[in-house]
């Protein structure tokens, strides 16, 4: 399993404004790899921080980890959670707040093979 964060939206990472930190999963949920992405800007939402200008992160966040080990397993289980709710691969949108992890959207991951460069289709 694959996950993304950022220290903000997603709109972000998939406009390619930042690259998010990458976390990588084995099925069973425990953290296999990470690497940290490049965050240098967050937009704040409109009801903590007032409006949707962007501001700069601490330069000392621009590397840092938006989850913990912890986390990013917790999220996992809730990626799988959902996968066995809907009976199939799965991605979703999400965010954290102080209550903990919120799942906005899920929608049917579709997976293709991807061909070598050496390799003809």
């Amino acid at each position: 399993m694959i996950l993304s964060a950022t220290w903000d939206s997603a709109p972000r990472s998939a406009q390619g404004e930042v690259t998010p930190d990458r976390y990588e999963l084995d099925r069973e949920g425990a953290l296999i790899d990470f690497t940290a992405g490049r965050k240098d800007h967050q937009v704040g939402c409109v009801h903590h921080g007032g409006g949707e200008s962007a501001r700069l992160v601490a330069r000392s966040m621009i590397s840092e980890p938006c989850l913990s080990e912890a986390q990013a397993v917790e999220l996992g289980a809730l990626l799988r959670q959902v996968e066995n709710l809907m009976d199939m691969p799965v991605e979703i949108e999400w965010a954290m707040d102080d209550a903990g992890f919120n799942c906005f959207r899920a929608a049917r991951c579709i997976l293709s093979q991807q061909l070598c460069p050496t390799q003809s289709g």
